[in-house]
């Protein structure tokens, strides 16, 4: 079963990223780069939790 609470920091994450993106108008800038990344990781234990690896 996929936790809720991932799915629901997934899109928080989301939402923040393109905000960040629009409001630095660049894909390099520290702050979008810092969001992908921790997106990433909750992307990352969400197929982890499908697949039942953790």
């Amino acid at each position: 079963m996929i936790d809720k609470s991932i799915e629901i920091k997934i899109d928080e994450l989301r939402e923040m990223l393109v905000k960040a993106a629009e409001e630095k108008t660049k894909f390099t800038d520290d702050e979008v780069i810092r969001i992908s990344k921790l997106l990433d990781e909750y992307i990352v234990k969400i197929q982890q939790k499908a697949k039942g690896l953790k």
